[in-house]
């Protein structure tokens, strides 16, 4: 299998969609195939000295209702992935973060994107003056709540069950 072109077909701020045209062994592998094209992202497992879990709660056009999730967003030019989750939580939730170790990273979804989501895990510790996002809710589970969030699909965001499973996987917590 060999790439022996790429079109970038439509642009916007957040994605591209290109066009990657595949000399493979027979027609079914040969042609022309698209990825969305985006930023890498980052998500962060905070835990609390309490041993709470710090999760935000916003409204996702996409799936047009209110989700659960970790706090996450793009890798910005020139910023590591690390730097990116401490970023993301003190904006979105008005946490610091110390102690962050990076637990994995993963391609969400092999068949439709390029790009790659970095997973941590880190303590929260409160900001004195916290500034939030608008239309972001900060929400403490204990384990117990998140383990029982999980298994009747109140938190349900597939790429946030990944990194939370990295994080138990590199013993960085238990559920």
């Amino acid at each position: 299998m060999k790439i022996t072109k790429r079109k970038i077909h439509f642009q916007t701020p957040w994605f591209e969609v290109e066009g990657k045209t595949i000399e493979g062994e027979d027609e079914v592998n040969s042609g022309e195939f698209y990825s969305l094209k985006a930023r890498d992202y980052v998500c962060i497992v905070a835990m609390t000295a309490e041993d709470e879990i710090v999760l935000v709660k916003q409204f996702r056009p996409a799936v047009e209702d209110y989700t659960l999730e970790l706090p996450s967003g793009y890798v910005e030019k020139g910023e590591g992935p690390v730097q990116a989750a401490i970023r993301e939580l003190s904006e979105e939730t008005g946490y610091a973060c110390s102690n962050p170790n990076l637990v994995g990273c993963l391609f969400p979804d092999t068949g439709r994107l390029a790009n790659r989501q970095w997973c941590v895990h880190g303590s929260a510790v409160p900001l004195m003056e916290a500034v939030h996002e608008p239309g972001i809710t900060t929400v403490l589970l204990s384990k117990r709540q998140l383990k029982d969030y999980i298994a009747t699909g109140k938190f349900n965001h597939s790429l946030h069950l990944a990194a939370i499973f990295l994080s138990i996987v590199n013993e960085k917590i238990s559920l």
